[in-house]
């Protein structure tokens, strides 16, 4: 047998990315029969609350069964995730990946929960054998492979090899992400102080994500910077380049109440972060209307004023889908 690997993970972004980005990123190179997904990690310290962590999960793995692909699902270790359970405590976006997995029948492990268990018993240090840091060095990847290697070999010696040939059945939460797709920086209208950069890059010394950098960005500049963007479909977000300079934002579908929302995130003042955002949702299917403005921010507070979008999220089913 012949294997090919495919490294489609983005570091930062979490399930709501992820399930936007599946057809681009998992089909573009055909149809794989396994995918591997943990995003335990980023739904935690992105702040993605239970409902997003479980739709966004939820929204891969069911795209995934649609086309008879195989999913296996991951949790890595991390400090939050093993100070809860050393309480006893299931860690909030766990147990919703779990739910998840446990609705369609898909094989997951738990390094979180395993890696405390060594350390409760003192076969392991978190500091001295995996740096106290959730971007493990040697000895957390060999034990992450061995993991895996241990329930596909569990799978085969039982007799139930994991099979993509299950039909997803009924959803979870009716409102996941599973329709959810990327539309380019030029879907934009209606500029105002706004403009699409071909190749963008930043002009300050924060890091930048692979992916992220010279690529084409819609960029609104000063409180005056908008735009606006037609789509069809549930939901719409955007998702943002999120660095020193990220804005405060308000926008509305429809002509309804304005709402505000801030893009400078804890980790912006250092890195120009991939930060997607869900803006409305559980909208009636059918042609809105988005409008985007950038807000003035208040003197001495942190962050500034320019707003950076490298994909407008869009979701809601097809017209052909009933689900």
């Amino acid at each position: 047998c012949k294997f090919q690997f495919e490294n489609a993970g983005i570091p930062s972004i979490g399930t709501m990315g992820h399930a936007h980005r599946f057809e681009r990123d998992v089909l573009g190179q055909g149809t794989p029969d396994l995918l591997v997904i943990e995003a335990a990690v980023n739904d935690l310290h992105i702040g993605r609350t239970a409902e997003e962590a479980r739709q966004g999960m939820e929204g891969v793995v069911r795209s995934a069964r649609e086309l008879g692909i195989e999913v296996l699902m991951l949790h890595f270790a991390d400090g939050p995730h093993l100070a809860a359970y050393a309480k006893a405590e299931v860690p909030m976006v766990i147990a919703e990946h779990e739910a998840v997995a446990q609705h369609y029948a898909v094989p997951s492990i738990n390094m979180a929960l395993h890696v405390q268990q060594q350390i409760a018993a003192g076969n392991m240090d978190w500091k001295r054998d995996f740096n106290a840091n959730c971007h493990v060095p040697a000895f957390g990847q060999k034990l992450y492979a061995e993991q895996i290697g241990k329930l596909l070999d569990a799978a085969w010696a039982d007799g139930i090899a994991l099979s993509g040939q299950r039909q997803p059945g009924q959803p979870l939460d009716p409102a996941n992400w599973i329709h959810g797709r990327l539309l380019p920086p030029t879907a934009a209208s209606a500029l105002n102080h706004t403009q699409v950069i071909d190749n963008w890059k930043p002009a300050d010394k924060a890091r930048t994500r692979e992916g992220f950098v010279n690529v084409p960005v819609l960029e609104a500049r000063g409180a005056t910077g908008s735009f606006s963007v037609a789509f069809e479909g549930t939901g719409i977000g955007l998702w943002t380049i999120s660095g020193p300079g990220a804005g405060r934002i308000r926008w509305r579908v429809d002509g309804s109440a304005w709402q505000e929302v801030e893009t400078f995130t804890r980790h912006s003042h250092h890195l120009h972060l991939p930060n997607p955002m869900l803006l409305a949702r559980n909208l009636k299917f059918g042609a809105h209307q988005l409008e985007v403005e950038v807000l003035a921010r208040p003197e001495g507070q942190r962050g500034g004023e320019v707003l950076r979008v490298v994909h407008v999220l869009v979701h809601g089913a097809s017209l052909n889908k009933t689900h």
